[in-house]
């Protein structure tokens, strides 16, 4: 799935060119409220708010002439998808290796993945995928780790690459000749964040009470809270954990970025109103997706946006939050686009 149809450069050069023109929709305005969407999923084919990601890390290996990296995470994940394209589609050799509890499921994003990688290598279970992608981190974080050495159970790739290429996680590239970079599972670096900059610098922050984020691995989220810093409320719904082990995961990433310069403050995070563990959908999910996009006209899913999207009308029609809110839509539609009812206006 490389996109072969019109000249490379100009694939490259028409998706980052489109990282300046962000479309904020407003949707919902009454007397009291009003509800305005920041259209990312546009971005990148659907891909959104992961291609800013990418964008970043890709500035930092370009400068050091790295071409070839290695993937991590859920194969069925809209992060490792997205990677995996782009990645894929912007020339480097793509290594992935990847965990899934169900090995015979197929949708869109494990197709993506796939079909983007030079070599894949799919565990039963995550416990398995941590102990090998943590036997590389480890060898790389001591001085590297030789191609040859990573690739020593591949033969046919192993054969085809006879140079020693070292391999080194992407925020350790400063310092190093490494050829092979190890990208973090979500792309969470501090690399990724210029791409993300990019984003919140179009935001008018005079016009909005607030932002609203999913909170999935938390970068974005992190991301907004240290760009904006007491200049926006900047307000999360949990996705995939409860709050008090989101918040305490946010506060870990936060330490290992090492974004010191604000709290994160229980009252900026904030349940889903819909129950259920990340991953799982149901009917009435469902039907509120389909319901939004026939009114709107903007695709949604059950899992991030759809549940956000959910989560904020309810707070709007109690009264409890008034003013003006700014909901960031960050994509991630591949998996779900076959539950959308047909439409000839789609956005």
């Amino acid at each position: 799935m490389v996109m072969s149809f019109f000249p490379l450069n100009d694939f490259k050069a028409q998706l980052l060119s489109d990282l300046d023109r962000t479309l904020i929709q407003p949707i919902v305005s009454n007397f009291q409220t009003e509800l305005s969407i920041l259209r990312d999923d546009r971005l990148a084919f659907g891909m959104g708010t992961k291609f800013r990601k990418f964008s970043g890390i890709h500035s930092a290996l370009e400068k050091k002439n790295v071409r070839s990296v290695i993937l991590q995470g859920e194969l069925h994940g809209n992060a490792l998808a997205a990677f995996a394209f782009l990645f894929r589609n912007f020339g480097y050799h793509v290594h992935t290796i990847c965990y899934t509890r169900d090995p015979n499921r197929s949708g869109a994003n494990s197709i993506f993945v796939k079909r983007n990688s030079h070599f894949i290598q799919v565990y039963n279970s995550r416990s398995e995928w941590k102990n090998a992608v943590g036997r590389i981190s480890s060898n790389a974080k001591s001085g590297g780790v030789s191609s040859q050495e990573f690739l020593n159970a591949e033969s046919e790739i192993a054969n085809e690459r006879e140079v020693c290429a070292y391999i080194v996680p992407i925020d350790d590239l400063k310092n190093t000749n490494a050829d092979v970079s190890l990208i973090p599972e979500y792309g969470l670096s501090r690399t990724a964040l210029n791409g993300l900059d990019s984003l919140w610098k179009q935001i008018p922050t005079e016009k909005y009470d607030r932002l609203v984020l999913d909170i999935g691995s938390g970068l974005t989220w992190l991301s907004a809270k240290l760009f904006f810093q007491n200049r926006m409320d900047v307000v999360g719904v949990c996705v995939g954990l409860p709050k008090k082990k989101m918040i305490d995961w946010l506060k870990e990433k936060q330490n290992c970025l090492g974004f010191e310069t604000f709290s994160i403050e229980d009252s900026a995070v904030f349940e889903s109103e819909f129950v259920g563990g990340f991953g799982s959908t149901n009917l009435n999910i469902l039907e509120y997706c389909n319901s939004f996009y026939l009114r709107h006209k903007i695709p949604i899913e059950p899992i991030y946006s759809g549940r956000t999207l959910y989560t904020i009308e309810q707070k709007m029609a109690s009264g409890e939050w008034k003013g003006k809110t700014l909901y960031l839509h960050q994509g991630g539609l591949w998996n779900f686009l076959d539950s959308l009812p047909l439409s000839k206006n789609v956005s």
